[in-house]
């Protein structure tokens, strides 16, 4: 749910900026129409309006899955002939919710860990507290050479923050999870010049 409400609060503001350099641009053409014939306002509202769509069109960028499984997932990331880990970000659905994960390099392979949310059912359980779930992928750890040998799984653990900082608290073993979902990120080189934007490329 504050997954859900964070995006809602992030497509907000940006439908917010949206709207603000809408009524600029307009300003902007309105004050150009007392110099210019109505032939080169209309064209230069044209090109104003076609800029507007590439920037409502790069905040619309849907969440899409990518793989059914944890290990699909992995080899999605690893294409060579893409750029995936700075390009995407990901997300797959955990305990009711919808979760953004978070892709490093550890021990020789790969660690693909959920963003922390509440674990638990009950308020005095050792496990209840802040946490997720992570899977290996590649490493050294002993645990996921039984994983080799099914394929589409990947070794799970839960990870939980404490009064001693952050420890790994028991998993599903080698388990397929899954759907996972990526959509594109958004860097300044994405926004089209002549938009109002800072630092846009012009």
């Amino acid at each position: 749910m504050l997954t859900i409400v964070r995006t809602a609060k992030l497509l907000t503001r940006r439908v917010i900026c949206i709207l603000a350099v809408i009524v600029t641009l307009f300003a902007a053409e309105g004050a150009k129409a007392q110099e210019g014939g109505l032939i080169e306002r209309q064209t230069t509202l044209e090109g104003r309006l076609e800029r507007i769509e590439q920037l409502l069109e790069l905040n619309l960028r849907p969440w899409k899955p990518v793989a059914a499984n944890v290990m699909e997932f992995h080899n999605w990331v690893q294409d060579k002939d893409h750029n995936r880990e700075l390009e995407y970000e990901f997300g797959v659905i955990r305990n009711n919710g919808f979760r953004l994960v978070h892709v490093s390099n550890w021990n020789g392979g790969r660690r693909y860990m959920t963003e922390p949310y509440w674990r638990g059912d009950e308020i005095t359980d050792d496990d209840f507290g802040l946490g997720g779930s992570f899977w290996l992928i590649g490493t050294e750890e002993p645990k996921e050479q039984d994983c080799r040998n099914k394929p589409g799984t990947a070794l799970h653990y839960y990870y939980l923050y404490g009064a001693n900082g952050v420890r790994q608290y028991g998993g599903n073993g080698c388990k397929p999870e899954g759907t996972f979902y990526a959509r594109k990120r958004i860097f300044i080189d994405d926004i089209p010049p002549g938009t109002g934007f800072p630092n846009a490329a012009d």
